[in-house]
């Protein structure tokens, strides 16, 4: 198991994106808003990828730095294999100590999307199965 290692280019992260998206994650984004999005993430250094024991991409988590405060907006992520969002809350927990979560949702059966602001010591304790 590896996470945000290896090397990747901006063209293979946004191809794992368009083959692999469901659900909500990257909902309607044309292919150069993927690329955008990623690229800014990257170089504000609030997006992070995992890949497999054999290198092949298997997460992507792409997230914003509130300005003026210690809030992370996670924008959009999605994995393929169960194991990446654990290793994903990991590191973000790692690379943002204090921070709070946060994210854009859809509830409910009207699927109209709200914030939703994170309890994120009681998130990161739930998903890691242990005391933060």
């Amino acid at each position: 198991m590896n996470s945000v290692t290896g090397q990747v280019t901006l063209g293979e992260l946004v191809k794992f994106v368009l083959e692999n998206r469901r659900g909500k994650a990257f909902l309607g984004y044309p292919e150069i808003d993927i690329a955008c999005n990623i690229k800014w993430s990257a170089e504000e250094g609030t997006m992070l990828y995992a890949t497999d024991d054999q290198q092949k991409l298997c997460g992507i988590v792409v997230a914003s730095k509130i300005d003026g405060s210690n809030v992370l907006f996670i924008r959009d992520i999605l994995t393929t294999q169960k194991w990446v969002f654990k290793v994903f809350v990991k590191q973000l927990k790692e690379m943002f100590p204090g921070y709070t979560l946060r994210a854009q949702r859809y509830l409910g059966e009207d699927e109209k999307p709200k914030i939703v602001n994170y309890k994120t010591d009681r998130l990161i304790e739930l998903v890691l199965k242990e005391k933060v």
